[in-house]
């Protein structure tokens, strides 16, 4: 319980603006106090001289527990990679690297992004700390990104990336440190992260040369998503911009538009802060069928505005169809499958 205490403390203070060294020195010192005046509070009354002395007890291993970590050859690369990474960084050795590369992918779209990422793994391999590889990488390559036209999401969101791929890339100060802790060699733990780490920033780079190349060859990319609230629908809210929920005329699939809606609204607060309803279109509808005409009423009570419409302003409706039912066991979509067809008309409405 005092562990917890004493990390909700210190956490605190880190927030109100103290340094992390006096505020851990600090903390660690009078929750000492406090542990040797409650440790002989037990025993009676509590005089300065006993409890001193129990105070400097409890602190008399300090200088061997400092000896120990100055003397071990492993911990002693971590100051050497931060001084490596400062020196990158301070010298502009770093912003010059970025203008090099981005010289050189200057032909390919995406280019600057893809510079980026390389010199930003680079950065947050050497220096090891996350926050400071992502501010240095903000400070040298986001205004150069956004001069060049950059969406502001990809620009900041590849700089994010490519900054916490210093978690594992060799030479990474979190491999050092679990190599102390496991008693492991470190380069052991090199070699095994090296090939995960090329997968990482592989798929980082064809991922910004996708959206650099193929976005531009499109008006619209619609991403069909499976009818149920798992991963691939998630992903996919992620990366739209906007949503189009087709809604079946019946009663339990009202239950499940107010889970979907609140699944949208976490990913709007979350993760895509874009992220619209583009509308509501209603299918499977039967005008025969009450159910049918009592749910495409409450759709239009409460989502008047979000109901799509024709040329006519009239709302389009999705009817009950054969050709729609037919269309799947034949492989085919329903307007290459019978393009005159009652459904295929209203979807391409």
């Amino acid at each position: 319980m005092s562990g917890l205490i004493m990390f909700a403390v210190a956490f605190v203070l880190l927030l109100i603006g103290f340094s992390v060294a006096f505020t851990f020195g600090a903390v660690a010192l009078v929750f000492g106090a406090i542990s040797a005046y409650f440790e002989l509070a037990q025993d009676g009354t509590v005089l300065f001289a006993d409890w001193s002395d129990e105070f400097i007890s409890m602190f008399s291993m300090m200088p061997f527990r400092i000896y120990s970590i100055i003397g071990n050859k492993i911990l002693i690369a971590i100051p050497l990679f931060i001084f490596m990474g400062i020196v990158l960084e301070k010298s502009g050795i770093a912003q010059r690297l970025l203008e090099s590369m981005g010289t050189l992918f200057g032909k390919v779209r995406g280019g600057l992004a893809v510079s980026t990422i390389i010199i930003g793994t680079m950065l947050a391999a050497s220096t090891g700390v996350v926050g400071a590889s992502v501010v240095a990488m903000g400070v040298i390559a986001l205004p150069v990104m956004l001069k060049h036209g950059y969406n502001k999401g990809i620009a900041t969101g590849t700089i994010c990336a490519s900054g916490t791929l210093g978690q594992i890339i060799p030479p990474s100060i979190v491999l050092i440190i679990l190599a102390d802790v496991f008693s492991q060699p470190v380069g052991d733990l090199f070699k095994a992260a090296i090939i995960l780490s090329v997968i990482l920033v592989g798929a980082y780079i064809i991922y910004i040369l996708i959206i650099a190349n193929v976005k531009k060859d499109y008006d619209y990319i619609i991403i069909d998503s499976p009818p149920a609230l798992g991963p691939m629908t998630i992903n996919a809210l992620s990366a739209s911009n906007s949503v189009i929920i087709p809604i079946q005329c019946e009663f339990f699939a009202l239950e499940g538009l107010a889970q979907l809606l609140n699944t949208v609204k976490l990913v709007r607060q979350t993760i895509n802060r874009g992220l619209q309803i583009k509308g509501f279109l209603p299918t499977m509808y039967s005008s025969a069928n009450n159910l049918s005409k009592q749910v495409f009423a409450d759709l239009r009570q409460h989502f008047k505005g979000k109901l799509f419409k024709d040329e006519k302003d009239k709302y389009i409706i999705v009817p009950r169809n054969v050709k729609l039912a037919e269309s799947p066991s034949f492989g085919k979509p329903v307007i290459l499958y019978d393009v005159k067809s009652l459904g295929s008309i209203s979807y391409q409405q």
